[in-house]
């Protein structure tokens, strides 16, 4: 089942239908008298009605899908759930970017974009191949720059400033620098996923894969103190083996579609997959009808 809520800035919920009738905090002050939505309303009714769309759940799961935990795929599957629309804002701007870069696509050169493909258990499309350099697949993605530094492999390390206390304990500072874990994993998954699909479906060698990664909030402060400094990065992305691929891919789409056809709820989303537990407690929009994170003092 679809999110088929919105969590309005006062905190309650609408139905997204009633939403794009009318804002129903349009008028009304918080506590400490300011509206909540000055302007008539919290974002457009275009914003709106684009984070309202949805891709319907046919059956075979996407690539994406997969990177997620089974559990919280099941749980979205099987309820209606509330979004919080704001959150949603930086997928309009990826969704832009990739709609705009597609209309650049040399189909006469061999360049191929946004094409669907799938096998025996996922879907996914793939945003942009080229035939240079032996076949090459590229990725796009917009991340916050504290995401971008661990692909990057920017680890925090403290230095001393020279610099001592009254007590004379030396002080600190925090710089990022390369030479940390660079955190790949799941865009490495997924883009061996598309070149085997690629391969497979269409016959096109696949030597080479990147990530194009735009950084939101690059040229900030916040960014350069991370070690980010520039806007976006090509990331190069390793081969992963077929084999390890496909049996990975396979078992958790089986383990999805065996879950819904059963109506069993598959065990909790590994500690890998819950991000240590930043994902249950941020990012997850259906925290609440998870009894793992709900036991865990989350919320009801």
């Amino acid at each position: 089942m679809p999110y088929n809520e919105f969590i309005c800035p006062d905190g309650n919920k609408v139905k997204i239908s009633d939403c794009m009738k009318g804002c129903r905090l349009d008028g009304v002050n918080n506590q400490f008298g300011i509206p909540y939505c000055p302007a008539g309303r919290c974002m457009t009714k275009q914003a709106l009605r684009q984070i309202a769309e949805q891709r319907e759940w046919k059956g075979k799961p996407s690539t994406t899908q997969l990177l997620n935990g089974t559990r919280e795929n099941y749980l979205k599957i099987k309820h209606n759930y509330a979004i919080k629309p704001k959150d949603s804002v930086f997928m309009l701007f990826g969704t832009s970017v990739h709609n705009n870069l597609e209309g650049y696509t040399d189909e006469e050169a061999g360049e191929l974009a946004e094409l669907r493909l799938e096998d025996d258990y996922s879907t996914g499309a793939f945003d942009f191949y080229s035939p240079e350099n032996g076949g090459t697949l590229y990725d796009l993605k917009t991340y916050g720059s504290y995401k971008a530094a661990g692909v990057l492999g920017l680890e925090e390390v403290k230095i001393p400033t020279g610099q001592y206390y009254k007590n004379g304990n030396p002080k600190y500072r925090k710089i990022f620098k390369p030479g940390g874990v660079k955190h790949r994993l799941d865009l490495a998954i997924q883009l061996n996923d598309y070149r085997m699909k690629i391969e497979s479906n269409l016959g096109l060698p696949v030597s080479n894969m990147a990530c194009q990664m735009t950084v939101r909030d690059g040229n900030t402060y916040m960014a350069t103190q991370r070690g980010v400094t520039e806007p976006s990065y090509l990331v190069p992305i390793n081969r992963i083996s077929d084999t390890w691929i496909r049996k990975y891919m396979k078992t958790k789409s089986e383990r999805l579609t065996t879950a819904l056809a059963t109506d069993t709820l598959p065990p909790p989303c590994s500690y890998r997959e819950r991000w240590g537990g930043r994902k249950c407690e941020n990012f997850c929009s259906v925290n609440h009808l998870c009894d793992f994170y709900v036991k865990q003092g989350g919320e009801k």
